[in-house]
């Protein structure tokens, strides 16, 4: 998280298996394109247990252009009340936590998110 002070910080957890977070790779994709010029990074981090070898396929199919990171049992551990995939968390320039969806993210709601911070 250090990394990314000063920035606003879109983490969304998925896995490959996952039909919603597929789902998700459009938004994700389009947030990415539109807001990366504004202080604003979106990270995949993908939490399948053979990882490597799924991920690199996926992410070529679906034609993700934002950061794909693997996660690893010390990423679950570390997130509080973990409830599965999808998993999207919006941080503030601070790396606080500013909106957490847990399940499929509203487009919407995330946005608003963005902007409120964006406007700070």
């Amino acid at each position: 998280m250090k990394n990314f002070r000063g920035q606003i910080l879109v983490l969304n957890f998925w896995a490959t298996w996952c039909p919603p977070c597929s789902g998700e790779v459009p938004k994700l994709n389009d947030l990415y394109d539109r807001y990366r010029g504004k202080g604003v990074q979106v990270i995949g981090i993908a939490l399948d247990k053979d990882s490597l070898n799924l991920v690199a396929p996926f992410v070529e199919s679906n034609e993700i252009t934002y950061p794909i990171l693997v996660g690893n049992q010390q990423v679950l551990t570390d997130l509080k009340n973990f409830k599965g995939v999808p998993t999207t968390i919006l941080f503030d320039q601070e790396g606080k936590i500013h909106k957490r969806f847990d399940g499929s993210f509203d487009l919407e709601q995330l946005e608003e998110g963005l902007q409120s911070l964006l406007e700070d």
